[in-house]
């Protein structure tokens, strides 16, 4: 990982909501103002939702040398299959593709 010299905290322990309330308290803003960014549902998600923070779920990336993944990231992509067919869910879920 490279260091970009920002404030982070180092093992999370998500979906606990202690480390989410500590990092608005280290940025001095409040949890409305904080947005989430994660590609685990039952983690990084789950523990945003919990606190009530705005979050983003963006797609899993594996490396090319990762051959195995999770049972949790089948059991997120059978979740986001039955969402996606949600017409409730539509606007929230998409399939946006970052290039960069």
């Amino acid at each position: 990982m490279k260091n970009i010299d920002a404030p982070f905290i180092s093992n999370a322990n998500k979906p606990k909501t202690d480390n989410y309330y500590k990092a608005v308290r280290m940025l001095d803003i409040n949890v409305a103002e904080a947005v989430m960014v994660g590609d685990q549902l039952f983690t990084d998600i789950y523990g945003a939702n919990s606190c009530r923070m705005p979050n983003i779920l963006v797609n899993y990336m594996r490396y090319d040398d990762e051959e195995k993944i999770g049972i949790r990231r089948h059991v997120e992509k059978s979740l986001l299959s039955l969402y996606k067919k949600n017409k409730s869910y539509q606007n929230r879920l998409g399939d946006i593709q970052l290039k960069g």
